[in-house]
């Protein structure tokens, strides 16, 4: 799966995760995957991106702590991204087709800038990787996006691949741009699937009940 990030007012963060028809025996295929980052990450995973500048200042950098992920980005092209490859880190194939969903909680500290002039929110967009009939890294679908504010509060983001199919991907240029934000509770399939919004509720009360 592949992770691109661009950014304007527009950081693209791409997760990449296998959602593809081609089940092989020896990878470990899962329909769910939770991760709230409480013990020790595989590095390798989530910082795959060790691109530097000129003077070796690196690209992307990663701490963990307090249960959460903390990365501070200073990019050098507009399309600096992360690909997050489960399927090379981690020997996990993700069937998605049931319920083609990822959530993660997402906080952007204040101070984000884009060619120099600070931004009010950063564009994360998220989008599934896998192999197309030929054996190719591919895009499976579109992807969505939200604008997270870059005020340094905590905000819960779910998105739901299957409803961008056909939807066209941005494909801006922009400046490069410079960040902090963190991530924590990254879900997928499954464990993504959004809590369903009641719009009314009916309940008879005509037959007898019995109450503890």
């Amino acid at each position: 799966m592949k992770i691109l990030l661009q950014y304007k007012s527009i950081l693209t963060v791409v997760f990449l995760t296998i959602f593809t028809n081609n089940i092989f025996a020896q990878e470990d295929i899962r329909t769910t995957y939770t991760e709230d980052f409480s013990d020790s990450v595989n590095v390798s995973l989530w910082l795959p991106n060790d691109l530097v500048h000129e003077d070796s200042t690196p690209v992307f950098t990663m701490t963990q702590a307090d249960g959460v992920l903390n990365y501070t980005i200073d990019q050098k092209n507009f399309y600096d991204g992360q690909k997050f490859n489960f399927l090379k880190h981690e020997n996990i194939m993700f069937d998605l087709r049931q319920n083609a969903f990822m959530s993660v909680k997402l906080k952007v500290e204040p101070g984000a800038t884009y060619d120099g002039v600070e931004v009010d929110s950063v564009v994360f967009l998220a989008s599934p990787w896998g192999k197309d009939s030929d054996g190719e890294d591919a895009r499976m679908v579109d992807s969505p996006n939200f604008k997270v504010p870059a005020d340094g509060k905590w905000r819960e983001y779910f998105f739901d691949f299957g409803a961008n199919i056909g939807k066209p991907i941005y494909d801006g240029t922009i400046p490069p741009g410079k960040l902090a934000f963190s991530m924590d509770d990254f879900k997928l399939g499954k464990a993504a699937v959004p809590p369903t919004l009641l719009t009314s509720y009916v309940q008879d009360f005509s037959d007898p009940k019995e109450f503890l």
